[in-house]
C-alpha cells in the first residue's frame, strides 16, 4: 500500500502548493533585482552629477584664481558683475603664448532647462582686443563658434548668486555701474578703478528631481594682500 502510495507521486494539492511558492519566490526575486539595477542607476547619477559639479567648481576657482594684472586697462577693473553676468579678465597659459582671455560666467535656459554657462573669448593681446572682448562677454546671446570664443554648458541649476567680501563682511556686490572704458593712463586712473574684492562668494541653487539638489556655497579667497590690486 505505501509503495503504491510512492509510486504515484506528488497530488494535485503539492503541485499547485509547489507552482505557488516558485511563484512567489520569482516575484521577490525580480523585486529584488529591480531594485538592485534602480539603486545601481540612482549611484551612477549621483556620481555624474558630483563629477559634474566639482569640474565646474574647479573651473570656477582656477578663472578667479587666474586674474591678471592686464585688466587695469579695463575702468572696471579686473572683474565686475552686472546682476546677471561675472566677467573677469585670467591669463592664458595654454596658448603657447604671452596673452589674456576674458571669462563670462552666467544663467542661461537651454531647451527649457537652466544652466550655469560659461563663456570665454578668444586670445587677446591688445588692449582694443581686450575691451571688444569684454564688451562680447556682457551679452547673453549664445557666442559665435568662428569669432575664436567658447562657451559650455555645466550643472542645471534654478538661480545663482555672489557675494563680494569687502570691508570685513560678506556684500553682495553693486551691479549695473560698470565702466566699460579702457584707462588712458595707468598710473593716474589707479584709484578711480574699481579694486577686486577679498573673497567671492558663490551660492548655487540646484533644482529639485536631481540626486543634488538644493543650495551649494564656495568661497574663493583673494590671494592678493587683502584683496590688493591687481
Amino acid at each position: 500500500m505505501a509503495n503504491r502510495r510512492t509510486a504515484a507521486g506528488f497530488t494535485l494539492i503539492e503541485l499547485l502548493l509547489a507552482i505557488s511558492v516558485m511563484a512567489l519566490l520569482t516575484v521577490l526575486s525580480w523585486r529584488g533585482l529591480d531594485n538592485m539595477v534602480n539603486a545601481q542607476r540612482i549611484t551612477r547619477q549621483h556620481a555624474d552629477e558630483v563629477l559634474l559639479l566639482q569640474t565646474a567648481l574647479v573651473q570656477w576657482r582656477t578663472d578667479l584664481d587666474a586674474l591678471t594684472p592686464v585688466a587695469l586697462w579695463l575702468q572696471a577693473g579686473p572683474m565686475d558683475w552686472d546682476g546677471r553676468t561675472l566677467r573677469l579678465v585670467r591669463s592664458d597659459t595654454q596658448s603657447g603664448a604671452t596673452g589674456h582671455t576674458v571669462v563670462a560666467w552666467r544663467q542661461h535656459d537651454a531647451e527649457g532647462t537652466a544652466h550655469w554657462l560659461r563663456w570665454q573669448s578668444k586670445v587677446v593681446h591688445t588692449r582694443e582686443e581686450l575691451l571688444s572682448a569684454w564688451r562680447q562677454a556682457a551679452i547673453p546671446s549664445a557666442a559665435r563658434a568662428e569669432d575664436g570664443s567658447r562657451e559650455v554648458l555645466t550643472i542645471p541649476l534654478t538661480r545663482w548668486a555672489i557675494y563680494f567680501f569687502r570691508d570685513g563682511r560678506w556684500q553682495t556686490p553693486p551691479a549695473g555701474d560698470a565702466t566699460d572704458r579702457l584707462t588712458t593712463d595707468r598710473s593716474t586712473s589707479a584709484e578711480t578703478r574699481r579694486p577686486p574684492p577679498e573673497g567671492v562668494r558663490l551660492v548655487l541653487t540646484l533644482p529639485a528631481g536631481l540626486t543634488l539638489s538644493g543650495n551649494i556655497t564656495s568661497d574663493w579667497l583673494n590671494p592678493a594682500p587683502a584683496g590688493g590690486r591687481l
